[in-house]
């Protein structure tokens, strides 16, 4: 997983879908997405996207799989 640090924060790059998904960052032992596609701009920023970074990755993969299942459920019903 591709990550840098950027003024004193730690990004990562989605290790599969990389540039084309929002920067990660990690809290603990969980990712977290931010709203960050390139580097902050500024500190502010960097500790700003950190902190308001409140969905897990792995939640957002779960959402992913559910509406992915109701797709194909609905073109069987279809």
């Amino acid at each position: 997983m591709t990550q840098f640090t950027s003024h004193g924060v730690t990004f990562y790059e989605h290790p599969t879908l990389g540039d084309q998904h929002p920067l990660l960052v990690k809290k603990g032992d969980e990712f977290y997405m931010t709203n960050l596609f390139d580097a902050p701009a500024n500190r502010e920023e960097a500790l700003d996207e950190y902190e308001s970074a409140t969905i897990p990755v792995k939640v957002l993969a779960e959402i992913d799989d559910m509406l992915f299942e109701i797709d194909i459920e609905g073109k069987d019903n279809g």
